[in-house]
């Protein structure tokens, strides 16, 4: 796992009624590199933001490392790791994207993000982030040159 690609970059997409939404190119690009070519990916709630984690598919064996470094490093005593192992896995689906990114967002998945229309999509070195973009906007977790490269997707769209 130590020639992975790093997820930069980002994009706006919109979730229609039945919960499709597509990954933006640039990103599909990379989970396809670092899954050896299989179209599927991973989602949860994150569990630092009110997001969702997207990631490829073989960056699941690279979250009990994470849960570690993370119990390791808590500031409440009484969060134990079976609690942060529930809280990883409890919720994690995994699902196939066709040639166009397109995949299908299942109620729960949406619920837990917070995702309503529309779906900002964006690199953070070893996963992806996906924002309800008004709350990307107004989170202080969100950096500022996000917020400016939201807004000028947002512009695209006609959306602002």
């Amino acid at each position: 796992m130590t020639n992975r690609e790093i997820y930069v970059g980002g994009g706006l997409s919109a979730i229609d009624a039945k919960g499709r939404v597509a990954i933006p190119a640039q990103l599909r690009g990379l989970i396809l590199e670092n899954s050896g070519g299989a179209p599927e990916i991973g989602l949860v709630r994150s569990r630092n933001a009110p997001c969702l984690t997207c990631f490829d598919k073989p960056y699941i064996k690279r979250i009990p490392e994470t849960l570690e470094r993370d119990y390791a490093e808590r500031k409440d005593p009484t969060v134990t790791r079976e609690y942060l192992a529930r809280q990883a896995f409890a919720t994690i689906e995994t699902v196939p994207f066709d040639t166009s990114g397109r995949f299908i967002i299942s109620p729960l998945v949406r619920r837990l993000g917070k995702l309503e229309d529309l779906a900002y999509f964006y690199g953070v070195g070893d996963y992806i982030e996906i924002w309800n973009p008004a709350l990307a906007m107004d989170s202080d977790l969100v950096p500022e040159e996000a917020k400016i490269a939201l807004e000028f997707f947002l512009e695209q769209r006609g959306a602002k």
